[in-house]
């Protein structure tokens, strides 16, 4: 993706969503992207409140490509709603669970205490910490992916994360060394 098209879509997302109230944050590779970590992205993944993407969904009624609603496939479970805007794809999540390589279905409860600020250019964009990012990927057992993240957060302990452990432990400690990229 283009970082200029990927920037100005943030843009227009951050301009939508300026006065609500709710939470959201961008995640996956979008956040990855966002601070340098990774070269591309192929979409822009948010991560909401049920409200945020009630809210969202009417705001860009205009670049819908699969209207948001309760979607559960093989190992995700939410509310889901695909957009485009300039070329770019944005996805939006609300109450999602991820199902573990152990076969639980596990919600996503604590990531509205894992959001942090990050400048982008003019813009300061909600983002969830490396250390939540890490946490998720093991359980769904995205090991590429926290492979990435180690590298930037090189004191994570994720246990048996070869093994994708659904438990893997995040040092709380390790303060996220990336705030302000």
């Amino acid at each position: 993706m283009n970082r200029d098209n990927y920037e100005k879509v943030l843009s227009i997302i951050c301009d939508v969503l300026k006065d609500w109230e709710g939470s959201w944050a961008l995640t996956g590779g979008a956040s990855l992207f966002a601070r340098g970590m990774i070269s591309d992205t192929e979409d822009i993944d948010i991560l909401m409140t049920k409200e945020c993407a009630l809210f969202l969904s009417k705001r860009l009624k205009q670049y819908v490509l699969q209207a948001t609603a309760f979607l559960e496939s093989k190992n995700i479970k939410s509310i889901f709603g695909k957009y485009r805007i300039e070329g770019v794809v944005i996805e939006i999540m609300a109450e999602v669970s991820n199902k573990s390589s152990l076969g639980e279905w596990l919600p996503h409860t604590e990531w509205l205490q894992h959001i942090e600020m990050i400048e982008i250019g003019r813009l300061s964009v909600p983002m969830l910490s490396l250390i939540y990012e890490a946490r998720i990927n093991s359980i769904i057992g995205n090991i590429n992916r926290v492979k990435i993240i180690s590298q930037y957060l090189p004191n994570i302990e994720l246990k048996n994360a070869e093994q994708t452990n659904p438990r893997a432990k995040i040092n709380p400690n390790r303060r996220d060394e990336t705030q302000g990229l």
